[in-house]
């Protein structure tokens, strides 16, 4: 709905974390910018809902995990 387009439109940009070493979903080719499917999906659920990326961090899994648990 539009008003659903206005409030994603107003958030701020978001930092998502990547689980890597799973290939061929998620890993990080050694640039710093994770790839794979999963970020290839992600990337278009959030493009689609109107929301912007500031950051994609590639984790190991645990760091992830861990990061979601602290709310970090």
């Amino acid at each position: 709905t539009e008003a659903e387009r206005s409030l994603a439109a107003r958030q701020p940009p978001l930092n998502v974390a990547v689980a890597v070493r799973q290939a061929p979903f998620a890993f990080d080719p050694g640039s710093g910018a994770p790839q794979g499917l999963a970020v290839e999906l992600a990337a278009a659920t959030l493009a689609r809902a109107g929301l912007r990326v500031a950051a994609w961090t590639p984790m190991e899994p645990a760091a992830a995990l861990q990061a979601m648990r602290q709310g970090t």
